[in-house]
């Protein structure tokens, strides 16, 4: 009804190419990097930690037959660094797609009903970029601070 009605007003839709991207990949785009993030820094904090401090004291060696627990916190950092950069690729694809779908810079996108899908799209883009700046610390970490404090 109200595309109706803009139309017999003579004015357009703010976003006509806006369902050229579906909202499940504009969420995936903007949740994953996040997600991927939060996921690695519990699995890694819980691992990490149940591996020197099982009980009541600090071990100063990582837990007999826990050998397996650094090959595991390097490959969940790839994995989560992997799904930021997968998010942070849906986002600019999303981007791209509906980059021109309303007249006007950024400054156009702060307008009630001005791009919506392209605001998504952007910030899609700064999260994945950011939250894998993120997990790139959080790796670096990983090897350059000893298990378990020894």
């Amino acid at each position: 009804m109200a595309d109706s009605i803009m139309r017999g007003y003579g004015i357009e839709h703010p976003a006509p190419h806006g369902g050229s991207v579906g909202m499940g990949l504009l969420w995936t785009g903007l949740l994953a990097p996040p997600v991927a993030w939060s996921i690695q820094l519990l699995v890694n904090f819980g691992l990490a930690s149940h591996a020197c401090f099982p009980r009541d004291y600090l071990y100063a060696q990582v837990i007999p037959g826990w050998g397996w627990v650094m090959p595991t916190l390097v490959a969940v950092n790839i994995a989560a660094l992997a799904v930021a950069c997968i998010g942070t690729a849906i986002s600019y694809r999303n981007w791209s797609r509906i980059s021109q779908e309303a007249s006007g810079g950024h400054d156009r996108l702060l307008e009630a009903g001005e791009g919506r899908t392209r605001f998504l799209a952007v910030w899609g883009i700064w999260s994945g970029v950011w939250f894998a700046i993120a997990i790139v610390f959080d790796t670096i970490a990983v090897f350059a601070v000893p298990l378990c404090g020894s």
